[in-house]
This record gives structure tokens, sequence and C-alpha cells, in this order.
């Protein structure tokens, strides 16, 4: 994958964050990720009610604060990220994850069978062709 200069740039950026950075970001709720949390916990209220599901693909994962609950109500969790710090940040030691660096733009949306659901914290606004993704989505759905 050839990393545009938006990635190349978001990559050195996180490169540079520490764990501080993620718990501050994800972890500890204030008025400067009030945004990401309030997604997060609607995201996990919806999880709370689904159950066996095939897979659950997680677009933009980040360092996948979702994957506790959403592993629970999945067979495999397909955790899609282009940063590769956030992927670090997963617990990959489990069979059921599947974590994947990929830049959402060029990333193949074909699966042997339809994932019966996707989600996404807030990474589409940031991609270079958010329309296109948005259908991409509903097409492998």
């Amino acid at each position: 994958m050839k990393d545009k200069p938006h990635i190349q740039a978001l990559k050195k950026d996180f490169a540079k964050k520490t764990h501080t950075y993620f718990s501050r970001s994800y972890k500890e709720k204030d008025y400067r990720n009030w945004l990401r949390f309030e997604r997060c916990e609607l995201i996990n209220k919806w999880l709370d009610e689904i159950i066996n599901l095939e897979q659950i693909v997680d677009v933009g994962c980040g360092p996948a604060i979702l994957y506790p609950n959403a592993l629970n109500r999945c067979d495999t969790y397909l955790a899609i990220d282009v940063v590769e710090t956030n992927l670090n940040n997963i617990c990959v030691s489990n069979d059921k994850i599947i974590a994947v660096q990929a830049d959402i733009d060029t990333f193949s949306w074909s699966f042997k069978s339809p994932p019966p659901l996707v989600v996404s914290q807030g990474c589409l606004e940031y991609t270079e062709y958010p329309v296109q993704n948005v259908k991409k989505i509903i097409n492998a759905l």
C-alpha cells in the first residue's frame, strides 16, 4: 500500500504519541474528547442488544476501545485502522481478533459473506472519499 501524504502525516503524528496520549484521549472523558466518548457509549449501548454475530467490522477502530464489548458479541472482530500504533493497543493474542492496517479509501470490501454489522466511531469524515466509502460499506452489508 502506497501511503498518500495525509496518511504519512497521520502515521508520523501517531508514532510520536505514547500510551499517555491514548489514556488521555480514550480513557479519561473531558471536554476535548466528549464526542468520541458519546459515540462509543452509543455504539456500546447498541452492542449490548446484540449477540451471536458471525463478524463485526470496526472501521477506523483507533485503539479499538469497542473491542472488549464487541468481542463478546461475535465470532470474529475485524479491526481496521490506518495507524499501526492504534492496532498495537489491541490484544491480538485472541483468535477472534483480526487486525488490519489499511487506508479505508483503498480497502477491499470483498468478504466471503456480508458482515452483519459494521461500526465506525468517526473515521469516514477524515478520508479522502467519505461518500464513496459509505457506499462501499453499504454494498458490503
